[in-house]
């Protein structure tokens, strides 16, 4: 099958609704006059994936939430009337000595027990998954003697007295003392993150695929025929087409996506964007395990994560608890991020839409002290422009990362020839250098001629030179018309 030739984006999408304004891009128009009103082609694009990753990104907002409500339910919540089986069948003075012994250890204690657990318990002889979870810290429990936890968890085996129902109890009553909801959150949330990732992806590649549906012939792409009769319009026909490009794509490993997108002409170094590779990729590989394997090393694990050396055995549990999966949000939210920007520079490389959009990615990570992650995303963008562009806030924004990571950015500004006329690009060299009364000068100058001291206030160039000085706090304070503070109010003495 042949594919039809792309048509042009047409220009009167008028709703801001993503799902309407991908519909419009797909059905093919005749060009139309640019109005006042319409979105140009650029626009619409970026748009696209703008609402992909904010999407994305609200929705990972929304799981941080559910874990620190979780948490704070776990901490707060009250003892059960009963904890185990085996709890219920001690008699009460030893299962208080049991719960007095384990108030009395760290929180860290089951982790603590389950890494004793694996340095101490032997593997049986030719197999790899040799004990269960609990087994693994009652065993611990049992050898605490000559593990490195000694001091730790001593007072706990000495109330259990060497009693296996009551290091059970124990087991049941530490588990419920540490953030268990919370935990079991996480191992349900973190697959959930990993599929909305992939639907992130998904919507990125089909607007690369539907500006590029030429690329796809017949000898490039077989299609059975009596799927493709199934739709109506050639329209949905190249859905069809570009959904199957896409699931082809996700269905590889994410050590696979750059060769198979560098041949569909999506050249981009998907591993160099933003973040750690290796994190991103064990959060995607976690995924399957504790879907399919509760949470426990599997073959295909070991496959996909081959740089984690010794590997781990088969049917080892992984720690996944809220730690974690703050974590791996942290790590997709980042890859998504970098990999927005590098679509759309590959699509729409000179659009002031993208431009604005990398700003604000930046503000974020500049806040959050990410810095190389800044460089990366910033240099993804301007890497592109010609020598003469337009993206001066970008441009600074990507000389603060650098000089945190203690990169030597004189030569760079030296080298460039700032527009004289531009009042914020002023206001930022000079922060950037440190030049404080220069920036109070040029701060005054923006307020006159219009600009919004609230947001640029925040700045982060302006916020990190404040840090220091706090005369641009102050500048800023009065800008903002916000009362000073009062001034501290000192205790009188006593009357004798």
């Amino acid at each position: 099958m042949c594919l039809p030739p792309a048509g042009s984006v047409p220009a009167a999408a008028r709703s801001h609704e993503c799902a309407a304004v991908r519909d419009h891009v797909l059905v093919e128009q005749p060009p139309t006059p640019a109005a006042a009103d319409n979105f140009r082609q650029d626009e619409i694009i970026c748009l696209l994936g703008q609402s992909a990753l904010l999407r994305f990104t609200e929705n990972l907002e929304g799981y941080r939430e559910l874990l620190k409500l979780a948490h704070d339910r776990d901490r707060n919540r009250r003892r059960p009337r009963s904890l185990d089986e085996v709890g219920r069948d001690l008699r009460a003075e030893p299962r208080r000595a049991v719960e007095k012994a384990i108030s009395a250890v760290p929180d860290d204690l089951l982790q603590s027990l389950e890494a004793a657990a694996r340095d101490e318990l032997p593997s049986p002889e030719g197999k790899r998954h040799p004990y269960s979870y609990e087994q693994l810290v009652v065993g611990a429990m049992l050898q605490i003697g000559k593990s490195k936890y000694e001091e730790v968890v001593q007072p706990l085996v000495a109330a259990c007295n060497g009693d296996q129902r009551a290091l059970a109890y124990g087991l049941a009553f530490l588990r419920w003392k540490h953030k268990v909801h919370a935990d079991q959150l996480a191992k349900a949330v973190i697959p959930i993150a990993v599929s909305g990732f992939e639907s992130f992806f998904a919507e990125l590649l089909r607007t690369w695929y539907l500006l590029h549906r030429q690329r796809f012939t017949e000898s490039e792409k077989k299609v059975e025929q009596g799927k493709l009769l199934a739709y109506a319009t050639k329209d949905d026909q190249v859905r069809f087409v570009i959904d199957e490009q896409v699931a082809e794509v996700l269905r590889q490993s994410p050590q696979d996506w750059q060769n198979r997108l560098r041949s569909d002409g999506l050249d981009m170094n998907i591993q160099g964007l933003g973040g750690d590779w290796h994190e991103f990729c064990a959060v995607l590989a976690r995924r399957n395990v504790l879907i399919h394997n509760d949470d426990r090393v599997d073959e295909k694990y070991l496959e996909r994560t081959p740089w984690i050396q010794p590997p781990p055995d088969v049917g080892t549990p992984l720690a996944t608890d809220e730690t974690y999966a703050s974590k791996s949000f942290a790590a997709l939210q980042t890859k998504a991020e970098a990999l927005t920007v590098a679509v759309l520079t590959q699509l729409i490389p000179h659009s002031e839409d993208l431009g604005s959009l990398v700003v604000n990615l930046s503000y974020d990570a500049l806040r959050q002290e990410r810095w190389q992650d800044v460089v990366t995303m910033t240099s993804t963008l301007l890497d592109a422009q010609p020598p003469d562009h337009q993206f001066h806030e970008v441009r600074i924004n990507r000389w603060m990362a650098k000089k945190k990571l203690h990169d030597d950015v004189s030569d760079e500004m030296a080298a460039w020839t700032p527009p004289a006329d531009n009042s914020r690009v002023t206001l930022g060299l000079v922060a950037l250098r440190g030049q404080t009364d220069e920036t109070l000068i040029a701060l005054r100058k923006c307020e006159q001629e219009g600009e919004d001291v609230r947001r640029l206030a925040e700045w982060p160039v302006l916020v990190d030179l404040e840090r220091g000085d706090h005369r641009i706090l102050q500048e800023l304070l009065r800008d903002r018309r916000l009362p000073p503070a009062p001034p501290p109010r000192g205790r009188r003495k006593k009357s004798h």
